[in-house]
């Protein structure tokens, strides 16, 4: 039993305080924390990097496992505890999850700072009290402090054959709100959540870690033992986590699952920059078939979206791009065959950087006409959470009456065109902005005819998901009585 909370205690220390709360709050992107952060923070926007890109996709792939699984496991092993008082309230465990899950995740559009304020003293209680019970059960025996001492863990490992291995599975679950500790920097800031780790969270835990093992030793019972975790949620993952809560009825039945998805999100993570976890994955890919199968499942359908989507962008551009003449022989061209050129502005959304934009052509060559003012609009995702508002813009005047301007958003930024071209306006382009027309292509994805481009599955797969993706036009916030939609045609 020492070695056991030894083991526990050891493993907060190591992989919380000294791993994430110690090192890897320190390598933030501009305050923000997480595997897509960290990725970023590599980056891959400047340099082909594919095995980080791969490392950490995959990684936040895993993410949405350990999204959907942990509230499950959580609100059933705090409902298990109803068991322990009224063994009658059996079957309405389940139900009440159920219906516990869909609050929490309910509530979720009120906002992280509305939530914290509602949670964060109910959590402040909890870890208290937990504290209070873990100090009452070090006072019937005493010598379970003597499991601070990491020789008993140590010794436990090696002493114990497989079973000491094969425990480190459960143990684990006492550091799976590390990754999320780390992800969360930009929500709080590094400093409170070392705060309230060190001050607070961080000795409840090992308080009642101890507790738990001196109530052992003293001969206290071993069952209806639950504990609680506080994960991301959001619609689809309540979908999801309402699902398993039904699927495996019991928090039993997901331990496997939920210690294999945050065990392989940490390696993930730690692969960016020290390898600490590899363990931790071994022994829980000992319940692989006891539910493990479940995050990885989760993690390939998702990862497996975002590989098509990163491929399927990438060939469109690529696509576009060929199609793209120089401005100046462009704009030259259309003067020599007399193309109308009618009162107004134009903002054309491209996706590449250098030359005449593909919708462009394509809205000519059908009206026959162009006004007076273009602007060509690529708006680009940073490396870095936010971009001084300052430093968005990069205007350069190709031809007369042309302009190519480059809008830099950080990646936790959501652009607004409206406020954008205000912004343009107020510059070097004069714009009037009552005058103003928004063209936007909408790409229906076809084969190249000589055979050549993404194979044929990738490509239809890439098709179904633009289809079914969110409009670009409502990301960027165009406005909806100035928009023109142009569909074209793109081979891949």
């Amino acid at each position: 039993m020492l070695g056991i909370v030894s083991l526990l205690v050891w493993t907060l220390v190591i992989t919380t305080s000294v791993k994430y709360a110690g090192f890897a709050m320190r390598i933030d992107n501009d305050g923000e924390g997480g595997i897509l952060a960290l990725m970023a923070l590599l980056g891959v926007k400047r340099v082909r990097r594919p095995l980080i890109i791969a490392c950490g996709l995959f990684g936040a792939a895993l993410i949405y496992g350990d999204g959907a699984i942990t509230p499950a496991i959580s609100v059933l092993s705090a409902l298990e505890g109803l068991i322990l008082v009224e063994p009658a309230l059996q079957p309405w465990v389940l139900p009440l999850a159920i219906a516990i899950l869909v609050a929490l995740f309910a509530i979720q559009p009120y906002g992280t700072a509305s939530i914290g304020r509602a949670f964060g003293p109910v959590m402040a209680l909890w870890f208290m009290v937990m504290a209070a019970l873990g100090i009452s059960g070090i006072v019937r025996h005493p010598d379970v402090l003597w499991a601070l001492n990491p020789v008993y863990g140590i010794t436990f490992l090696l002493h114990s054959g497989g079973v000491g291995f094969a425990l480190l599975g459960g143990i684990f679950l006492c550091a799976t709100g590390a990754e999320a500790l780390y992800a969360d920097m930009g929500h709080f800031g590094a400093g409170p959540i070392r705060l309230a780790w060190s001050a607070l969270v961080f000795p409840s835990l090992v308080l009642n870690y101890a507790g738990q093992g001196a109530l052992l030793l003293a001969g206290a019972p071993t069952a209806g033992y639950g504990q609680i975790y506080v994960g991301a949620v959001n619609w689809t993952l309540m979908l999801v986590t309402a699902a398993l809560a039904l699927a495996f009825r019991k928090s039993d039945n997901l331990a496997g699952a939920y210690g294999i998805a945050v065990s392989l999100t940490m390696t993930m993570t730690t692969g960016l920059f020290f390898v600490v976890d590899a363990s931790f994955v071994a022994s829980n890919l000992l319940k692989l078939a006891d539910g493990g199968y479940v995050p990885l499942l989760l993690a390939a359908a998702v990862y497996a979206v975002m590989y098509i989507w990163h491929r399927g962008i990438d060939a469109v551009g690529a696509s576009l791009q060929s199609q793209s003449v120089p401005v100046a022989d462009d704009m030259a061209r259309l003067e020599r065959e007399g193309v109308a050129r009618v009162p107004g502005a134009a903002v054309f959304l491209t996706r590449v950087r250098s030359g005449t934009p593909v919708v462009l052509q394509w809205y000519v060559g059908h009206a026959h006409a162009l006004q007076q003012q273009v602007i060509a609009l690529h708006i680009e995702t940073a490396s870095v959470p936010h971009v001084d508002a300052g430093k968005r813009l990069t205007v350069v005047d190709e031809a007369p009456g042309y302009a190519f301007v480059q809008a830099e958003y950080g990646f936790m930024e959501r652009p607004d065109l409206g406020a954008l071209m205000r912004q343009v306006a107020a510059g070097r382009v004069a714009v009037d902005l009552a005058d103003l027309s928004y063209f936007v292509g909408q790409e229906r994805i076809v084969g190249r005819e000589d055979g050549t481009g993404l194979p044929g599955w990738l490509r239809a797969s890439f098709a179904a998901l633009l289809r079914n993706s969110a409009r670009v036009t409502d990301y960027l916030r165009v406005p909806k009585d100035q928009l023109i939609e142009i569909g074209r045609q793109v081979e891949i």
